[in-house]
């Protein structure tokens, strides 16, 4: 079975000295990248049958807007071990989240995101924010591992406003 993983990073924050990292909303600019970035994958993207966030404030409000703008009526859930999380943490997640499904966004944070990327697929992406990269694999999410994914596409919500 085909499977498609989207990850996202999310939407450009602004560093508040008074809140906690974990905390920090997205910025003005943030939130229309979010919603473009939206717009395009409603375009060219099915529903993914959940879309898994950080519990981080940025990441929460960036997978909301996006499945907004796109039109998704997508589950929205959040999951702890996509914030702060490393390679074996995130891949762990996919496994939990992705159980009997076939497409699975997750939004979340660098440098984790670059690393997943190219551990799955071995290609190296500016994961910049507001970037979104679609993986392919015929591999279960169990059992996902080195280069087993191809990447489809890679687009920085930058293109799309500026």
């Amino acid at each position: 079975m085909s499977r498609r993983l989207l990850v996202v990073r999310h939407a450009k924050s602004d560093w508040q000295r008074s809140l906690a990292d974990h905390d920090r909303p997205i910025n003005s600019r943030g939130q229309r990248s979010a919603r473009a970035l939206g717009t395009f994958l409603g375009e060219r993207e099915k529903a993914p049958e959940r879309i898994a966030t950080s519990t981080a404030t940025r990441a929460r409000t960036t997978a909301n807007l996006i499945a907004e703008a796109a039109g998704w009526d997508a589950e929205v859930v959040e999951d702890r071990r996509l914030y702060e999380a490393n390679i074996g943490r995130t891949l762990d997640a996919i496994a939990d989240l992705g159980e009997g499904l076939k497409s699975l966004m997750i939004v979340g944070h660098q440098p984790t995101w670059g690393q997943v990327v190219h551990h799955l697929s071995g290609g190296d992406v500016a994961m910049k924010t507001a970037t979104a990269v679609a993986l392919d694999t015929d591999t279960s999410w169990r059992s996902l591992r080195a280069q087993c994914c191809s990447i489809a596409w890679v687009i920085q919500a930058r293109l799309l406003t500026d």
